[in-house]
């Protein structure tokens, strides 16, 4: 089954499409250069991919510390959609607060739509409204991984990050910038020819 992108998993999809882009751009040639180290590097579990870092990629000044509370956040916001995914019932972290038969199956004291309790029960305990916040967990969480970087790779890193224009030569294992900046700054003076 194929996960779609959708707004309960459009966070988790941000913090690991910006990781992947740390890893891609920052892997160590010897990871690279193994077709077996390299998909395994992409295939870790995503809190052990962000440990892993600093020893598979280059410009990591040190590990990261994953028991911080940004990291906690991330990983709060990625359990949070595999309950949704898989469809998870946690008692502890219901907002039901009913009673509940057997420890985890929730009686309901009144009928209602059948939608609209799992939809109100998800917008309160998942926080289907919750973009901004879930938008500044992951915005918190990549900034404190690029902190880990030396000033070389932070600057490449947020140069890249902040480009539409990417590519890779993978001849060379070399990621840059298509279009820089610089060349429609070139073209709009008369230095390019169209």
């Amino acid at each position: 089954m194929e996960e779609q992108l959708n707004l309960e998993n459009l966070a988790v999809y941000a913090a690991s499409r910006e990781l992947g882009l740390i890893l891609h751009v920052l892997m160590k040639a010897q990871i690279r250069e193994n077709k077996r180290l390299k998909e395994y590097a992409y295939r870790e579990p995503i809190d052990v991919r962000i440990q892993h870092l600093h020893l598979k990629c280059k410009g990591f000044k040190k590990p990261i510390n994953f028991s911080n509370k940004i990291c906690k956040d991330l990983q709060k916001l990625m359990n949070q959609r595999n309950n949704i995914l898989h469809g998870s019932v946690v008692v502890e972290e219901s907002e039901e607060k009913e009673i509940f038969f057997d420890g985890n199956v929730p009686l309901y004291t009144s009928y209602q739509d059948p939608l609209d309790r799992p939809i109100r029960v998800l917008n309160k305990s998942v926080g289907f409204c919750q973009y901004k916040v879930e938008y500044d967990i992951v915005n918190n969480f990549i900034e404190y991984v690029l902190s880990f970087l030396d000033k070389d790779s932070l600057w490449f890193m947020k140069h890249i990050m902040n480009n539409i224009h990417i590519g890779y030569r993978p001849k060379d294992s070399i990621s840059g910038v298509l279009l820089p900046e610089f060349l429609g700054l070139l073209h709009s003076e008369g230095f390019i020819k169209a």
